[in-house]
């Protein structure tokens, strides 16, 4: 009888525990069926009428979908989405990394640099396009600089359809390396001291350590940052809105632009509906792909193959702005970059320094014109 009236008293108290858990559950659960699930019902179902918002609907069918694949502006926006991704996505996560590997770092004054690295994730992106946009004006600072180096005819960044797109590249990667660093510096302070210590003792130098170590043990933070950045990247809007609204002409629009351009300025929530669906379509088979294939060798293979195609990608812009630089200062370009991969000296430092030299020789240069 005790036994039973235990067993009973147990069971009283663990469904005690149950209601007391579903209550708690309860306003986070109303919430995403209100705000998330109802919502993708509605527009999925939207998505099959022409409707502007203040009408009544009129039934199309899948008259949404097939206007949309011959939709030259869907194409131009998902074409500038793969080469947003395909720029942002890997140089966002080596830079991430190498960042990291600086940070994991035992000096003084070393938790200032991680927050300074993290700081532009936690800032408003209106703010920071603003920011950026003044910094990438014609004649902005960055153009003023590049006029003091010697080129003549520096790139618009923002006004010309072949740079609009790079430079919000670059803001992207700017924002999201210092994230990724956070996230690689927790994986990095997770390997042990001894493996590299053993490494050492066999004669591997730092750039051994660093891809026979370093890269295989963060091998699955590598993979959730990059799905996660693959995700982002199609999501991208704020950095749009905040810096180009689309232009220069269509040259830096995407997805979700282009999906508030179609439901918030042309009221046709029918048609930006299927749109959205289309992403959510393409993110949820990236996301599938990621999770069945990822240890796939001809997968492997094949994002090997792409490696070229980035490098190519990240190398055209870097070549057309070195054009109108002499033999002397790519020289010293080369020879910083030779400085910073074999001897191990943190860019930052050459940066620095090359920041101290041109101001030394524009001030030559200034006393040397007032004395002819």
């Amino acid at each position: 009888m005790k036994k039973k009236a235990a067993k009973t008293h147990t069971s009283a108290y663990s469904r005690s525990q149950m209601r007391t858990a579903w209550l708690f559950l309860l306003p986070n659960f109303v919430g995403f069926m209100v705000f998330i699930v109802y919502p993708v019902i509605k527009s999925f179902v939207i998505s099959f009428y022409d409707w502007d918002g203040l009408t009544a609907k009129r039934f199309v069918g899948l008259g949404n979908y097939i206007r949309l694949f011959q939709d030259g502006t869907f194409q131009i926006s998902f074409l500038n989405n793969i080469h947003y991704t395909l720029v942002t996505v890997p140089l966002s996560i080596l830079l991430g990394i190498l960042i990291a590997c600086l940070m994991n770092v035992k000096i003084r004054g070393i938790k200032l640099f991680r927050t300074i690295y993290f700081l532009p994730q936690v800032t408003s992106m209106i703010a920071i396009g603003i920011v950026w946009t003044t910094i990438l004006a014609n004649y902005g600072p960055i153009n003023q600089f590049l006029m003091k180096l010697g080129i003549q005819n520096p790139p618009m960044w923002l006004s010309s359809s072949t740079f609009a797109l790079i430079s919000v590249e670059i803001v992207s990667i700017w924002r999201s390396m210092g994230y990724n660093a956070i996230i690689f510096l927790a994986g990095l302070q997770g390997i042990s001291g001894d493996l590299y210590e053993a490494a050492r003792i066999d004669g591997a130098n730092r750039i051994n350590c660093f891809f026979k170590i370093t890269v295989p043990m963060l091998s699955p933070t590598i993979f959730l940052c990059t799905v996660m950045q693959f995700i982002s990247s199609l999501q991208v809007f704020d950095t749009i809105m905040a810096m180009t609204q689309g232009g220069p002409g269509r040259a830096t629009n995407v997805l979700t632009y282009y999906i508030y351009q179609r439901a918030f300025v042309d009221m046709r929530f029918g048609y930006a509906s299927a749109v959205a669906y289309v992403l959510f379509v393409i993110i949820l088979v990236i996301a599938l792909f990621f999770a069945e294939f990822r240890h796939d060798p001809v997968v492997e293979a094949v994002f090997k193959g792409m490696r070229p195609a980035v490098v190519a990608l990240v190398l055209a812009p870097v070549f057309n702005l070195s054009r109108g630089i002499g033999p002397v200062r790519l020289g010293l370009g080369a020879l910083a970059l030779g400085v910073t991969w074999y001897a191990g000296f943190s860019p930052v430092y050459l940066i620095l320094v090359g920041a101290l030299a041109g101001i030394g020789y524009g001030v030559y240069r200034k006393k040397k014109g007032k004395g002819l």
